[in-house]
């Protein structure tokens, strides 16, 4: 159920479910919210419950697939609105992407998903103000990962449908009746949560003994850095960039391409646990065609003609299934679809922030504030892990779309880099139009607020344009 959009009708019995759900049925003390409110209502009565509670919360993220990985996540709807993948399984939905005629009444986007996530950080977020018996260390660690993880959410949910509700409350009054704010304000929120979350999570992996499955400093520091770039704030971008960069002997690229994706890769910053017994990452069982054609979706072949010769990334992040006229190819970053048992643990975990982007955030940074060469040497950190020559051309425009060129190779089929990378360099039109022609418009940047959530609450209105 949306956090906005909940319905009178709606109990407190509700919101306590949902935090029961929330913490694992680790005990807690329950505070009963007023009929009309619905509230979080819980206070933390011991360390243990205040990091079940958001433990649970990664665990929710990658127990089925959703919003972070497999069948409607933000990696596959973004990938069939660009020009990364096409779809194969005939599913309305899927075609509405790929060709860019979504609609109001289309469940996709996760705009749900995403308000229920912000409303569980906001839930816990008032947990801990009201709990007093939990050790500061752990108060400010379980602060700083739920509002790390309120910023991660409202990134993605700003950069998918433009001005949204901006929700810091677990309050039905306020909540039911909220506005879309600008998506400058939904910024400056982003970045303030960061900067908190940055103050008070460890610098180490220490939480989560050396898993680099919980948030950290440079977690906080990696989204920081994405969101100014989007902002063109290229000093804070290069600074951040360069936060996670100098800890080179926490973080290094991995020298074998097929290790990169790996649970406590050197590359990861933050990743997701696979949780389900016997499975591996969900992307892997989504992507990886198994039968002679595909039956969710395969690469499109202008992505695959856009790999330059001689880059490995072809053939370590990519495979291919033959039929009896055509080739089809896959993502194929993560490659275990399910373990040898349901008791072996999973090799790969949900790689969400790696080194390799800060190294082209600083590169693109660097080029918009004259450092050229400096620009130049992050740019060949990537080629030279892929094999390729390396470029030495120091003019900034070229450089610029030598950027764009690594991201779109680097990051394909992760988390919308390239769908949001065509909107924020002003190139999507100029891009979609040659790609999909007259069913592409410039309206479709942005996917459409769900006609249900207008219904319940006609403050969201108006709806995104061309809709």
């Amino acid at each position: 159920m949306a956090i906005i959009t909940f319905g009178k009708r709606k109990t407190k019995t509700s919101a306590i479910l949902s935090i029961l759900i929330l913490t694992c049925c680790e005990s807690f003390v329950e505070v009963d919210p007023p009929q009309t409110s619905l509230t979080g209502g819980v206070i933390f009565d011991r360390d243990a419950t205040a990091n079940s509670a958001i433990v649970s919360l990664y665990e929710k993220l990658v127990e089925t697939p959703g919003f972070a990985s497999g069948d409607g996540s933000i990696s596959i709807t973004t990938g069939l609105s660009s020009d990364e993948l096409k779809d194969y399984s005939g599913k309305p939905a899927q075609i509405a992407l790929e060709i860019n005629e979504l609609t109001p009444i289309l469940p996709i986007g996760k705009w749900s998903d995403m308000y229920n996530y912000i409303y569980s950080t906001n839930a816990i977020l008032e947990g801990l103000s009201k709990s007093k018996n939990l050790s500061i260390s752990t108060k400010s660690q379980i602060e700083g990962e739920a509002k790390f993880m309120r910023a991660f959410f409202y990134f993605y949910l700003t950069n998918v449908y433009g001005d949204i509700p901006l929700i810091k409350s677990t309050s039905y009054q306020i909540n039911s009746a909220v506005s879309r704010q600008p998506q400058s304000k939904i910024y400056e929120s982003i970045i303030d949560d960061l900067n908190d979350a940055k103050k008070n999570l460890k610098d180490d992996y220490s939480i989560s003994n050396d898993e680099r499955i919980r948030p950290n400093k440079y977690a906080a520091s990696a989204l920081l850095s994405r969101t100014h770039l989007y902002l063109k704030d290229w000093e804070n971008a290069e600074k951040e960039a360069s936060f996670t960069i100098e800890r080179n002997d926490l973080f290094t690229l991995s020298t074998d391409l097929n290790e990169t994706f790996l649970k406590n890769s050197s590359e990861a910053i933050w990743q997701l646990q696979t949780v389900v017994p016997g499975s591996g990452v969900f992307d892997a069982s989504y992507f990886i065609i198994t039968t002679s054609t595909p039956r969710r979706v395969a690469l499109r072949q202008q992505f695959i003609d856009s790999f330059e010769p001689g880059d490995i990334r072809l053939e370590n992040w990519v495979n291919s299934k033959e039929s009896e006229d055509q080739t089809y190819y896959y993502p194929f970053k993560y490659k275990e679809i399910n373990t040898t048992s349901s008791t072996t643990p999973a090799a790969e975990y949900l790689t969400v922030f790696r080194l390799s982007e800060q190294y082209l955030i600083r590169s693109e940074a660097r080029a918009n504030l004259g450092n050229l060469m400096g620009a130049n040497e992050d740019l060949n950190k990537i080629r030279n892990r892929a094999l390729l020559e390396e470029k030495t051309e120091l003019n900034k425009d070229s450089i610029q779309l030598f950027i764009e060129q690594e991201r779109r190779i680097e990051l394909f089929s992760e988390w919308g880099h390239r769908w949001f990378d065509l909107k924020r360099l002003n190139r999507v039109n100029e891009v979609l139009t040659q790609v999909k022609g007259d069913t592409w418009q410039s309206t479709d940047s942005l996917y459409p607020i769900p006609q249900s959530e207008i219904d319940l609450n006609s403050n969201l209105k108006p709806q995104n344009a061309g809709y």
